[in-house]
């Protein structure tokens, strides 16, 4: 069988090349993207709040199609900016051994989930077990292949599923774009400013479901929130924070910069400011044991001239010397993980063009985070 996944956004301006299709090398490989700058918008809601809900996009002769099949009186037609495209396949075929690896409990969740989509009657998540439950059990042995089948295509369907594969291939599109035309205005693209992507699925050749890739879902439905509300303690230190202008320590503020930069896929800047966020702690760490001491400002700007480019020492000797305990012996694993990060990226990026994948990037972080709250324990 063949399984295809069509991943589709609008942009946010106009690409002005030829449509049709580019390959674009990535860290997943030769990626397709196809451009369509020709495309139009028909609206056919009456009032605003409904904006959205009918809306169709495509060529002038499918919008034509759609507004005669459905009879459509009242419409209008609206520019598009460029669409872009890609398409990912893969051929499968699955084994007897593999059905029977799928165990019950698999099946008990595939039909829960089939029931929350079809938005079957259940009281509470007890209640969706019990039916799922007892669907089961009436199950014939033809239908519990096809729920086994099933799980096994949808798993094939979430490898093909790699969004980010897309997005780096979007990316690098707009970056040589705007270098070889001088177009400044377009910019670096990511799930929020797309407000998510469309992905299709089609299983040999019939469509089969579609999805919408939403990131943090604040740009797809922008009144819904994500997150509980705010703590009342919370929310009073927060206007504290506010009346006094407090301080903020910048070791945070940076981790959450990076962590801001990698889910907009700047993964370099995120390595940076996460690596500055530890070299600050390690450098406070040490002024302030300094100046329990009983040092002077000058002694201690002068203390800490002698590692200013060696941080392996500042965190070996120094630290032991100031604060009893050495980073790189004392906690050996954690140093050799940042060590290595720092060598490898940190280091780089700022003499050559690496740059690290997104679950690399991501590592990098937690680790350089940890190491902060060690530092800051000493």
């Amino acid at each position: 069988m063949k399984l295809r996944t069509i991943f589709t956004n609008e942009l946010p301006f106009m690409i002005e090349l030829p449509d049709g299709e580019y390959e674009i090398d990535t860290s997943a490989g030769i990626v397709k993207l196809n451009l369509n700058s020709d495309w139009y918008y028909v609206h056919t809601a009456r009032f605003v709040e409904h904006s959205g809900k009918d809306l169709y996009a495509g060529d002038k002769e499918t919008l034509q199609d759609i507004i005669q099949n459905n009879r459509i009186s009242n419409y209008a037609f609206s520019d598009c900016k460029t669409f872009v495209s890609c398409t990912f396949e893969k051929e499968y075929s699955f084994s007897e051994a593999e059905l029977e690896s799928i165990i019950d409990e698999q099946c008990i969740e595939k039909l829960k989930s089939i029931m929350l989509r079809n938005k079957n009657n259940y009281t509470d998540s007890d209640d969706l077990h019990t039916k799922a439950n007892s669907q089961f059990e009436i199950l014939t042995q033809e239908q519990l292949k096809g729920i086994k089948e099933r799980i096994l295509i949808e798993g094939v369907f979430a490898n093909l599923h790699n969004v980010y594969a897309f997005y780096d291939a979007l990316n690098s599109l707009v970056r040589h774009y705007s270098n070889l035309r001088g177009h400044f205005w377009v910019h670096k693209l990511d799930a929020n400013i797309l407000e998510g992507t469309l992905i299709q699925d089609y299983l040999d050749e019939n469509f089969y479901d579609s999805t919408t890739f939403a990131g943090l879902v604040t740009s797809i439905v922008p009144s819904k929130k994500k997150y509980p509300e705010i703590e009342p303690g919370d929310l009073v230190l927060l206007k504290e924070r506010l009346k006094n202008n407090s301080e903020m320590p910048v070791e945070d503020e940076l981790i959450l910069v990076a962590r801001s930069l990698w889910y907009r896929l700047e993964y370099r800047s995120a390595v940076i400011e996460s690596s500055a966020a530890l070299e600050i702690t390690v450098e406070k760490k040490l002024a302030e044991k300094m100046a329990a001491s009983g040092m002077t400002q000058t002694d201690i700007e002068a203390e800490l001239a002698k590692t200013e480019t060696n941080f392996r020492q500042r965190c070996d000797v120094f630290m032991k010397r100031f604060t009893g305990s050495s980073f790189v012996t004392d906690n050996s694993t954690l140093w050799g993980l940042i060590d290595q990060h720092r060598k490898n990226y940190r280091h780089k990026i700022a003499h050559s063009s690496v740059v690290p994948d997104r679950n690399m990037t991501e590592e990098i972080i937690n680790d350089f985070q940890t190491a902060i709250s060690y530092i800051r324990s000493l």
